[in-house]
């Protein structure tokens, strides 16, 4: 296919606006024409042209495109010196690139980063972006019978799950933290269910942000309990020799310009003779860090931190123990940026 070299001229002095006519298909047509770095659009008249565009400076490729229905966007990181053209059909049809704006550099964004644990007002005003956790759940209660086989520990509490919000504050602002959830209680009066978790309170920024607080754990009994949503660990089931409760689940918050780390939820507990088993490990760290697993004769732990979820109860040989408690809720602001 041959190549052949096309001076273009600008359409109009003010709009940088340039038109190739390529007199014949499949082949190359090179426009010598200096382009800025930026954002560029690529037309083909007729429509049902497909133009294939490559964009080059004196180095390097800087781009390739394709038209789809007539047009398509080029964006080019640095400037070009040239650029090549070829149509597939409509020998005589015109490809024409059109300056759109400027490719600007960004910069990272910092800041200063508040920290808010207590209801109270926050007094700072601009451009924020703001990030919450509610509470996390409370793990549930075991069930303790006079069976071994048939014991049973609760479910881990569930791990709050964030909200975000880019917003431009304008005067002051009220601000509810959600607390964690309570644990739900053991039974150990045989056949009967453990006690479900409390669920996280809601974490409230002014009116333009509300975060939920994690689900409770599911009390134990003829299964193990399930854990709360969000990563709750399940409570084991059975087994005299004792069993491992279900570990929690973290998530990794992908607002790290805000705050980066991970909050959990909390481990299941485990089931077996009184005193025996492992409880499950919470997960998370560096926002929250859900409770562990209890055994029949200890309570859940409690979460640490902030929007995880607590441990759930075990359960043993006529023996219960309660879920922990969730961790409350957080608010972190950015501003100054």
């Amino acid at each position: 296919m041959a190549t052949t070299i096309y001076p273009v001229a600008s359409t109009s002095s003010g709009t940088q606006s340039y038109a190739v006519t390529c007199a014949a298909i499949n082949t190359q047509y090179k426009a010598v024409q200096a382009l800025s770095a930026g954002t560029y659009s690529v037309t083909t008249s007729p429509t049902s042209v497909v133009a294939k565009v490559q964009f080059f400076n004196s180095s390097s490729l800087l781009t390739d495109v394709t038209t789809s229905s007539g047009s398509i966007v080029a964006n080019l990181a640095s400037a070009a010196t040239y650029y090549v053209v070829s149509i597939d059909s409509s020998a005589g049809a015109s490809v024409t690139v059109t300056y759109q704006s400027a490719a600007l550099t960004g910069t990272s964004l910092s800041g200063t980063i508040d920290t808010i644990t207590t209801t109270s007002t926050y007094n700072q005003t601009g451009p924020v972006y703001v990030l919450a956790y509610g509470g996390g759940g409370g793990g549930g209660g075991g069930s303790g019978t006079s069976s071994n086989s048939v014991v049973s520990g609760g479910g881990g509490g569930g791990a709050a799950v964030p909200a975000f919000v880019a917003a431009y504050l304008n005067t002051s602002t009220s601000v509810t933290i959600g607390n964690g959830g309570n644990g739900g209680a053991g039974n150990s009066g045989g056949n009967a269910t453990g006690g479900v978790g409390n669920a996280g309170g809601s974490t409230v920024f002014g009116a333009i942000l509300t975060a939920n607080g994690g689900a409770g754990g599911n009390g134990g009994f003829n299964s193990g309990g399930n854990g709360g949503a969000f990563g709750g660990g399940a409570g084991s089931y059975g087994a005299g020799g004792g069993t491992t409760g279900g570990a929690g689940t973290a998530q990794t918050s992908i607002y790290a310009l805000v705050k980066s780390g991970s909050n959990g939820g909390g481990g299941g507990g485990a089931s077996g003779t009184n005193g025996t088993g492992t409880g499950g490990l919470g997960a998370g760290s560096g926002i929250g860090t859900g409770g562990n697993g209890g055994v029949s004769v200890n309570v859940g732990n409690a979460a640490t931190g902030y929007g995880a979820g607590g441990g759930g109860g075990g359960g043993g040989y006529n023996t219960a123990a309660a879920g922990g408690a969730g961790s409350p809720g957080v608010v972190y602001v950015l501003r100054g940026f």
